[in-house]
């Protein structure tokens, strides 16, 4: 469906039409946010978290705040020129709303797909954010975006070595909360590479005792927002993401972030869906594993193998490595997508 926002358009068609292909939140959140932008009739904005690192919540921002998050992102991507763009997020959550709202806002036409993984045709768009996991799956979106933004996820090997290689145009990585509305840094990932993410212009950061990142964005986060993300500042506006507090490792004393695990193991487990997790070690407390999804007849012996070259190639600390390869016929995930490591790790240690 393509919805022009250059102006009002007839929300009552639109709604009409977006039955044939939303769900019925989903409509009931568009209506939600035509009000909200529109007619006024609802004075603030109302946005829930995933729930993929705790109890989900909701949270409330003004007209104001929605509005400094919008500008403050077209521009730190130099969007000013932007004409079209792409919708392919879920409206429930943060990035999804604010794609929709930018459109409004900027006036324009917005192409507007379901929510999935794989699409069988791809128009050429200015603008387009996506996860990780749609880019894999439809790599062809880096030769028709010009400007392409990726979140709500980790970046594989695979993924980068995509985007080096068949980027047309420009495409960053967010980082984001739904307390900061959305994203607040950001790194480029083509035609330059950038490891380190930038925060846009006034917002304020910094990291506590813990290395957990802390966020202040004038005119939009209520004072300052704790991530639970754990960085290693590498300037006064500049961080490299280590991993989530909330999901650490306690290794023989030793925390370790199953993320940064994975993006290691990445380059051995390319084209697999994995996760790091743990189980309970009478000696270590928890002990570090890798869980493939599959039915368990893959040669584990051999991946261990490529695992205990590529720490001793990379001379990386065999304190974070893997001890055993388990399999999952289906790894669990949460609504959004991401691996849901509760459950992964309750299921490892029942059995």
């Amino acid at each position: 469906m393509v919805i022009d926002f250059s102006c009002f358009p007839g929300l009552h068609r639109l709604t009409s039409g977006l039955m044939t292909f939303l769900d019925e939140e989903e409509v009931r959140l568009f209506e939600e946010t035509c009000s909200f932008f529109y007619n006024h009739m609802l004075d603030r904005l109302a946005v829930s978290t995933s729930g993929s690192t705790g109890v989900p919540k909701t949270y409330f921002f003004e007209k104001s705040a929605v509005e400094a998050s919008i500008r403050g992102t077209v521009s730190s991507l130099k969007l000013e020129g932007v004409k079209t763009a792409l919708l392919a997020l879920p409206l429930r959550y943060v990035a999804g709303r604010m794609m929709l709202l930018r459109a409004m806002y900027m006036g324009w036409k917005l192409t507007w797909f379901r929510p999935a993984m794989v699409w069988y045709q791809i128009p050429e768009v200015d603008f387009a954010a996506l996860t990780p996991a749609q880019l894999v799956r439809n790599v062809e979106v880096l030769n028709r975006v010009g400007v392409l933004l990726l979140g709500g996820g980790q970046l594989t090997a695979r993924a980068l070595e995509l985007i080096r290689n068949r980027a047309r145009g420009r495409v960053y990585q967010s980082f984001s909360t739904t307390e900061t509305l959305t994203n607040f840094a950001f790194r480029e990932l083509a035609p330059a590479y950038e490891a380190s993410y930038k925060v846009m212009e006034g917002v304020c950061i910094r990291v506590d005792e813990e290395s957990v990142l802390h966020v202040r964005y004038p005119g939009v986060t209520d004072g300052e927002v704790c991530t639970g993300d754990l960085v290693e500042l590498t300037g006064d506006n500049a961080f490299v993401w280590k991993g989530r507090k909330d999901i650490l490792i306690n290794s023989g004393g030793l925390k370790v972030c199953p993320e940064y695990v994975e993006s290691l193991l990445s380059e051995v487990l390319p084209d697999r869906a994995f996760v790091v997790s743990s189980v309970v070690d009478e000696v270590f407390g928890e002990r570090i594993v890798v869980v493939i999804e599959g039915d368990g007849s893959e040669d584990a012996a051999k991946w261990m193998r490529q695992i205990d070259a590529l720490y001793a190639e990379k001379a990386i600390s065999r304190a974070i490595k893997p001890l055993e390869i388990r399999f999952m016929e289906k790894l669990p995930v949460t609504q959004t997508g991401k691996p849901d490591r509760r459950k992964v790790r309750t299921i490892l240690n029942r059995s």
